[in-house]
């Protein structure tokens, strides 16, 4: 039989499920997953159905959901959205607020219920995954038998058609719906989307002509790192607000970072402007933990004379043809190492910084990927090859301030800590 079948993913599942069983008990998970169906319920609601209406397949973190057709399809995503959008509006704490991943495609489906258990089977169930897992969240992505099947009232809510990929080699011809606050849908604009693929941009830099505000001449000198080895520092527990400053303030940015726990995490779509140490160093040990949600890419340029530790999910990088712009790169400088391609987008992935007298190494996952001399001929041929018109001073002050920067989409950084070295 022929079916629209939706799928939904609640993003940051795993992460919750297991604080709250660690710190709580599996009790506690049971009734997470139940909260998670509160959602599927109030989607179906909005349509004037129960489950008992519907094809409905629960999967722990979402559902997938079989419909007549693609306007019930349409109708259900945007309830959803909307009854998240409702709860994250009354929550302050950013762990309380939840957001899904939607994906739907049109065709002939086998289902069927053994013991109470419903089962799906069918081409378009793999690619309705497939497109759940590519969507941003708080977007709607269908494939093209499903926008065909829209009528044109809602049609007009959804961007071109953009080729996505899957796994390995698939590729998958969709259309992207973002469910905004209030509305029907809408597409997306700007440089949110390039090529088809929505991507997202981590950047670590250091920034030697960044300065705080109204901080004195003593106070910025004692900050400064001495020519002594040093002690860790902490940089992501929950004293550590006061070792960061926003770009151009002086306090720490509540309205665009949480410190939660041992986690630094962007709030999400903030745009977070870049969180910058307030003491600034020459030679140290940078070591910290990533991850981000979704994935997605931006041409970012690096700022002042700061260099850039690329981090990025290598396998959605609509530019990975060019090696200087994959994960771990000195961006569009130098290319990481080519075996090496850590999946940051369900994992944390371990980074180290390595800055001393002038030699610096990029590390992921224990394994060094970049390394080059500060001062070296080499080093300043490959940046006039690069030519990205930086402005002129770019990668010419070695020590200065580190800031981690995290684009649009959520961004968390943990088990971050710095030691000077002499």
């Amino acid at each position: 039989m022929k079916k629209t079948i939706v799928v939904l993913d609640l993003i940051r599942y795993s992460d919750i499920a297991l604080q709250l069983e660690e710190n709580l008990s599996a009790e506690t998970v049971g009734q997470f997953n139940n909260q998670i169906q509160s959602f599927v319920d109030a989607g179906l609601a909005a349509l004037g159905k129960s489950r008992n209406d519907v094809f409905i397949k629960p999967t722990g973190d979402g559902a997938i959901v079989g419909f007549d057709g693609a306007e019930e399809a349409h109708q259900f995503a945007h309830a959803v959205h909307s009854a998240t959008e409702e709860r994250n509006a009354k929550k302050t704490v950013e762990s309380a607020r939840r957001w899904f991943r939607i994906g739907a495609a049109t065709g002939e489906v086998s289902m069927t219920t053994k013991g109470g258990t419903n089962d799906i089977a069918g081409v378009a169930v793999v690619r309705a995954v497939r497109l759940e897992g590519a969507a941003q969240i708080g977007e709607f992505l269908i494939d093209g038998a499903t926008f065909e099947e829209l009528p044109a009232q809602l049609r007009e809510h959804y961007g071109d058609e953009e080729k996505v990929g899957g796994k390995r080699a698939e590729q998958f011809y969709a259309r992207r719906c973002v469910m905004p606050r209030g509305g029907k849908g809408s597409k997306r604009a700007g440089l949110a989307i390039l090529g088809g693929i929505v991507v997202v941009v981590v950047l670590l830099a250091t920034f030697s002509i960044w300065k705080r505000p109204s901080m004195s001449s003593r106070e910025s000198k004692s900050n400064q790192t001495s020519g002594i080895e040093g002690e860790w520092t902490v940089l992501s527990d929950r004293n550590a607000t006061g070792a960061w400053r926003g770009y151009n303030r002086a306090d720490f940015p509540y309205d665009l970072w949480t410190n939660e726990g041992s986690v630094l995490r962007t709030i999400h779509n903030s745009n977070a402007a870049p969180l910058v140490t307030k003491a600034s160093f020459t030679n140290f040990i940078l070591e910290f933990e990533y991850i981000y949600n979704v994935t997605g890419h931006e041409d970012i340029t690096p700022h002042k004379s700061g260099y850039v530790f690329w981090l990025i999910d290598d396998e959605q990088n609509p530019y990975k043809a060019k090696p200087v712009t994959r994960s771990g790169a000195l961006y569009s400088v130098i290319a990481p190492d080519p075996q090496m391609h850590p999946d940051c987008v369900y994992h944390y992935v371990r980074g180290r910084l390595v800055v001393q007298d002038g030699r610096v190494e990029h590390w992921l996952d224990g394994r060094k990927v970049v390394e080059y001399e500060w001062a070296s001929d080499k080093l300043k041929n490959q940046i006039d090859r690069a030519n990205h018109g930086w402005k002129p001073g770019f990668l010419t002050n070695l020590g200065g301030h580190i800031a981690i920067y995290g684009y649009q989409f959520q961004t968390s950084f943990r088990d971050m800590r710095i030691k000077p070295l002499p």
